[in-house]
């Protein structure tokens, strides 16, 4: 099962990633792996985690990666997709795949 956790930029240009809080009322925080909670994430940079690659590196939704197919190589970007049409789907298996792809095929290229 994937982790779940995001990343978003603070207002003081520091990247952080933890779990996504929103009080009534106020902005974003992320709540870091040490329990502190930065404030007033920018709504726009926050980005889902979605596995790492093959070097071990964190992809977040957002990213572009490069791999390669039979010699040739792609560059994409990492969008999460609602899967609303696969009711009848094992969507842990698909999830499980895409996982798999990634941290075997992907490098980061941020």
């Amino acid at each position: 099962m994937r982790k779940i956790k995001f990343r978003g930029l603070t207002e003081n240009g520091v990247w952080v990633s933890g779990y996504l809080v929103r009080k009534p009322y106020t902005n974003f925080s992320i709540i870091d792996k040490d329990g502190i909670e930065h404030e007033n994430i920018n709504v726009n940079t926050i980005a889902q985690f979605i596995s790492t690659d093959k070097t071990g590196l964190e992809i977040y939704e957002g990213d572009s990666v490069i791999y390669e197919c039979d010699g040739i190589k792609y560059k994409s970007t990492i969008m999460l997709q609602p899967r609303t049409w696969a009711k009848s789907v094992d969507l842990d298996n698909v999830k499980k795949k895409d996982e798999e792809f990634l941290s075997r095929l992907c490098v980061l290229t941020h």
